[in-house]
């Protein structure tokens, strides 16, 4: 009778995740078509040089919010459904309370840092757009709760609502401004009317995340006694920063060593190609998301086996929808390259390259979203760092040989290599398998 509630709770969960990840996928796509259609817009509006700039000042933004949120959505992700598992109110008042000033300091001492920088560098050489940089202190703790929020929401198993805002609420109200603006009479579209679009957008989208927070979290936790393990939190979040970075470099450092070993024409062009191949583990990416809070609190109740086989059949049903992805890439190719200009068509190989290098991850399966909620996260993060300088150094020789191929082997390599060691820890040291494939696990 046991095995049978085990065995429906693992159903459950299992179309629980596959549904959640149809709508994500839906939501992401649909977020992906306004997105373009935002910047298709801006390109024509503001021309290369004030897109450029707005492009920078965004990317800052975004990159800087690494430090802002200092692994702390990571945290949530990882804490919030092992807490509710254990019953423990009072640890998960007092993580939302850590989280939020913690937040809020690391916002302080990075606007107080991205001031003096920026006064210093206009005293020094004067910018023609200083005003425009000062966005980048309502945008970044915008962003950054606007995730930390996010992060909230996913703990508590509510992934739809915690994309809606950021992948929505935000490119529709940034579109529907814009357009707006664009067609109000002696109106020219500028740098900063653009920031302000952003930033007002930004701001809808954070408080709509927050709406859905404060509903969810009503008078829920008043009467707990607010508890805390400060020190374990810190530790951990400083893990979670490094993966994060880690990650962050891995999809960036291929095209910018390109940019420097080579051209940067060879770089847009490989950028584009990198863009698309990501598209092959898009379903991995959307069901991690899914999979996080579910995979902590199954590692939180010793539930092994269930937890095993619940990443293996989401990692079939991904490894079928990679294969499909990959197969319409390989046939439309040409075609897909030509969308960007003709000369795109030269990124073909490096294409094929890093789509095979995808599937191959899709293949492994969760094992990086395992390790991160079943607290092997120092060990993730050494990988991940390893793997950043075995990307540099095999781009370093193949990338002046090969060229783009020879960035896109050395960023297979990379990925082939950290899914394979995870793995292998994942299912020696852990003892569960994430991957399509069956391991023989060695006797400890």
């Amino acid at each position: 009778m046991m095995n049978n509630k085990k065995n429906e709770s693992i159903v459950k969960i299992i179309e629980r995740v596959s549904i959640s990840s149809i709508l994500s996928m839906a939501v992401n796509i649909f977020s992906l078509v306004l997105v373009f259609i935002i910047h298709l817009t801006l390109t024509n509006y503001l021309g290369s040089e004030d897109y450029g700039l707005y492009y920078f000042i965004a990317s800052l933004v975004m990159i800087l919010s690494i430090l802002t949120k200092g692994g702390i959505d990571t945290l949530l992700i990882k804490f919030l459904p092992k807490y509710s598992i254990e019953n423990n109110p009072g640890l998960i008042k007092g993580l939302l309370s850590f989280t939020n000033r913690r937040v809020i300091i690391n916002c302080i001492i990075i606007g107080l840092i991205f001031i003096i920088s920026i006064f210093t560098i206009n005293n020094y050489k004067h910018l023609d757009n200083f005003n425009d940089y000062l966005y980048f202190l309502i945008l970044l703790p915008c962003i950054s709760f606007l995730h930390i929020n996010q992060a909230k929401l996913i703990g508590f198993k509510l992934p739809i609502k915690s994309q809606i805002s950021e992948k929505l609420i935000f490119p529709i109200i940034f579109l529907v401004s814009i357009s707006y603006l664009l067609h109000s009479e002696g109106l020219m579209l500028t740098v900063q009317i653009v920031l302000l679009c952003h930033t007002f957008s930004l701001i809808t989208a954070m408080l709509a995340v927050e709406y859905f927070l404060t509903k969810l979290l009503k008078n829920k936790y008043i009467n707990n006694k607010k508890e805390s393990d400060t020190n374990y939190w810190k530790k951990s979040s400083r893990s979670f920063i490094l993966i994060t970075a880690s990650y962050l470099i891995l999809s960036h450092i291929d095209v910018l060593m390109i940019g420097i070993l080579q051209d940067k024409e060879q770089s847009g062009i490989y950028a584009i190609a990198s863009r698309i191949a990501a598209l092959v583990a898009y379903g991995l990416y959307v069901s991690n998301i899914i999979l996080m809070p579910y995979i902590s609190s199954l590692y939180s109740e010793k539930r092994y086996l269930s937890l095993e086989r619940i990443l293996k059949k989401i990692s079939r049903y991904n490894f079928i929808i990679a294969g499909l992805i990959f197969i319409i890439i390989y046939i439309f190719r040409y075609e897909l390259l030509r969308l960007f200009g003709t000369d795109f068509i030269g990124g073909e190989n490096a294409l094929i390259i890093l789509c095979i290098a995808q599937v191959i991850n899709v293949i492994a399966g969760s094992v990086g979203a395992l390790m991160t909620m079943s607290g092997n996260e120092k060990y993730l993060s050494s990988v991940m760092l390893f793997s950043v300088l075995l990307n540099i150094v095999f781009n370093s020789i193949l990338i002046p040989k090969m060229g783009i191929e020879g960035a896109a082997i050395a960023t297979g390599l990379s990925i082939i290599f950290w899914n394979c060691i995870l793995l292998i820890h994942a299912n020696n040291k852990i003892g569960i398998n994430p991957s399509i494939i069956n391991i023989k696990r060695m006797k400890s």
